[in-house]
């Protein structure tokens, strides 16, 4: 474990695996919290609600309320929950000390330097001397360990990690029948949907206007491999209709 001295003070660095546990830890809590608000506004409806139809609530909760947390956190704690499972704490470079708020607020917009590319940002932590990203360069900021034992460190980890599988296997147990028939319904009214929508658009029209206008809507409207896969049953519903169309009608050409 790489160790530095500022002063009489000796740093232990936090390396890349255990802040990716860490960040783990923070993106599971912070997504199962915004789901229960979102779940408390919505219904269990919201697992099949477009994006547009979630309005600006759904927004700000999954943009605003993560930046809200996680800085209220490294403000008043010096951590993350995902940290302090693990005996973390962010600290100013030079002083060892509490960052200042400036710090903070601009190691949280860095995140989004070190995601680019790929990502690199992040990964610079696994060779830098000071365990360093690039968002804790930008800041002047350092992760290091607290003042616990290296035992009470292993124990925290391992009970974070316990604990988290319990969660996780509690919360399969009491929703897991419920998600997925939500998303088995999810599934049922899309492909509902695109066979109906094939139909009445299908009608009269010549097959090949049908097949561009599948072409047409892959290009235009999905953005998910579900999402084309659905355009399958488009196609197919589209072209039942335009093979059923009597032959005066089946002739005309896709504008």
């Amino acid at each position: 474990m790489a160790k530095t001295s500022h002063s009489t003070i000796a740093y232990h660095y936090v390396g890349f695996f255990a802040r990716l546990w860490a960040s783990i830890i923070d993106t599971l809590w912070i997504s199962l919290f915004i789901l229960v608000i979102l779940f408390s506004i919505f219904g269990i409806d919201y697992l099949n609600m477009p994006d547009s139809e979630q309005g600006v609530m759904g927004s700000l909760l999954w943009w605003l309320l993560p930046a809200i947390m996680t800085i209220g956190f490294w403000f008043f704690r010096s951590a993350s929950p995902g940290k302090i499972l693990i005996s973390a704490k962010i600290v100013d470079r030079k002083t060892g000390k509490k960052p200042d708020w400036w710090q903070i607020v601009a190691r949280y917009v860095a995140y989004f330097i070190s995601l680019l590319p790929f990502g690199f940002g992040f990964l610079w932590i696994l060779w830098d001397d000071h365990k360093q990203g690039w968002h804790d360069k930008i800041a002047s900021t350092l992760v290091i360990y607290d003042n616990s034992s290296k035992k009470q460190r292993k124990i925290k980890l391992w009970a974070s990690i316990i604990g988290l599988i319990a969660i996780l296997s509690s919360g399969y147990f009491f929703l897991g029948d419920t998600l997925s028939q939500a998303y088995k319904l999810s599934n049922s009214r899309s492909f509902s949907a695109y066979i109906n929508d094939g139909f009445i658009f299908g009608e009269g029209m010549s097959s090949d206007a049908c097949y561009q206008e599948m072409l047409w809507r892959v290009d235009h409207d999905c953005r998910d491999l579900y999402c084309k896969y659905g355009q399958l049953y488009f196609l197919k519903a589209c072209l039942a209709a335009s093979a059923a169309a009597p032959p005066n009608e089946a002739s005309g050409s896709y504008a």
